[in-house]
């Protein structure tokens, strides 16, 4: 077993049956409630990286994930 050492998961979503969400979803927020989350969208600041759509996009979930169609 290594010591200290955390993994991160990725999972990328592809829906091929129709489903959209329309860029929204709903992440856990450690037990405290649902957040809801917009695609490629922060508020309160305009980032300028090119590497922006890809990182802003990145959320920690640690007991769930909902989607609506």
């Amino acid at each position: 077993m290594a010591v200290g050492g955390g993994k991160d998961l990725t999972v990328n979503w592809r829906m091929y049956d129709g489903f959209d969400p329309k860029g929204q979803f709903w992440t856990d927020s450690n037990a405290m409630g649902m957040i809801q989350r917009k695609l490629n969208h922060r508020d309160g600041w305009k980032a300028s990286s090119p590497y922006t759509p890809i990182a802003s996009n990145y959320y920690p979930v640690t007991s769930g994930i909902a989607m609506r169609d």
